[in-house]
Parts: structure tokens; sequence; C-alpha cells
């Protein structure tokens, strides 16, 4: 069976955080008010998103990770696709909620919050998760009261819309001055209806899980 397309106008935004291990990606899909008809229209876009996310995203992650990229696809009609824009993150180390010193959990033990949509489906649910957190955020496998506090941010940014405005000069190959303005809208892409649902809220897990088989790996061992 053929792997479902994306509706018309959806943005298709990837958030990659890295530990000096493996990056962690983490899809996330708006419906947008405006179209992009250019591409520093996606720019626009890519800037928007990384500006919404990169302030909760630090307060999670510990000075041992790196926020590397906000990558923004448009999905319009065929004749009005554009390519991933990426804004660069810094390759320095960053500051999380606790302190530079910080010791990151491994790889593999995630920060995860449940997507909400009001529906009961297993299609009409997902999940976020994150990895490079802090040690200081676990207490035997559980999220303590510290990581809950910064994984707030997440949770109140999954249901948000985000406002894009950007003015562009007259550069980079383009002859006039431009500007755009839209309104991303927070959606959870259905795959086997191939629709997308509003989020209308989020829910921080309180066990920290496997990215790889959505498993408590540090409950086995009690650390």
């Amino acid at each position: 069976m053929p792997s479902p397309v994306l509706p018309d106008g959806t943005i298709r935004a990837i958030l990659v955080t890295r530990t000096i291990r493996r990056p962690c990606h983490n899809i996330l899909y708006y419906e947008t008010t405006v179209p992009p008809t250019r591409q520093r229209h996606i720019d626009a876009i890519a800037k928007g998103l990384d500006d919404a996310w990169r302030p909760v995203i630090r307060a999670c992650i510990t000075s041992e990770t790196m926020y590397v990229t906000t990558q923004a696809y448009y999905h319009g009609a065929s004749d009005a696709f554009f390519e991933a824009a990426s804004t660069t993150g810094e390759e320095a180390g960053l500051v999380s909620g606790g302190s530079d010193g910080d010791t990151t959990l491994p790889d593999e033990v995630c920060m995860v919050w449940r997507k909400l949509t009001g529906l009961g489906g297993r299609e009409d649910r997902g999940r976020m998760f994150l990895s490079g957190i802090s040690e200081t955020f676990n207490d035997e496998g559980l999220l303590n009261g510290t990581g809950q506090v910064a994984a707030q941010g997440v949770r109140s940014g999954l249901p948000e819309d985000i406002g894009v405005s950007y003015t562009f000069d007259a550069e980079n190959g383009e002859t006039e001055a431009d500007s755009f303005e839209a309104t991303l809208h927070a959606r959870h892409w259905n795959r086997k209806d191939n629709v997308l649902r509003p989020i209308i809220g989020a829910q921080i897990n309180t066990v920290l899980l496997s990215r790889r088989d959505r498993r408590a790996p540090l409950r086995a061992v009690g650390l």
C-alpha cells in the first residue's frame, strides 16, 4: 500500500536536537492561513517556528545537547511545493533548566508528551519524544517535579497557533520588497483517514520512555 500523502496546504515542521551521540527528530504539522508563494515565505515560516520552539526545547535539554535546526516544508498543490528551509541553531551546548554541569541521560531515554485531539482512536493520538535530557529530571524512571516544570513549555506549545510576520528587502535575486503574514494552526495528522485534526491540548507523561520500544528503560534498573 502506498504511503499517504499529506493534505494540500500542510506545513511539516521538523525539530532536530542531538547529543554528541545521535539526533532526535520530531515532526509537527500545521495548517497555514496563507499559503507561501515564494521560497522566502517558507523561510519566514521556518523562522517563526524556530522562534516559538527554541525556548521551550532549550528548557528541557542539557548543556551537552545541541538544538540544531528547524526545518519547514510546505505541501501545497503540485505547482506550489517548497523544499525544506532550515534555520541553523547554536552548535554549542545549551543551558537547560538545570545547570551547565548536568549529565545527560542515555539517548534512548526521553521525556514524552501526548497530543490530544478529543478523539479516542489510535490514529487520532500522537506523542512527542525528546532525548538529551538531564539526569536531574529523573526519579527512578519517573519525571520529577523539576522535569515537569521544564516540560510545561512544550505541553503548552503543542496546541498553540503560531503567528508569522516578516518583511523582506529586495535581495537574493528578488527585485522587489515583499512581506508575509500567516497563522499556523497546530494539527495532528491522521494517516489512516488522511486528515489533519486540531490539537486541543497536551499532557506530560510522567514516566520516562525509550523512543525505540516505548518502554520504561530506567524503572527496570532502578536508576
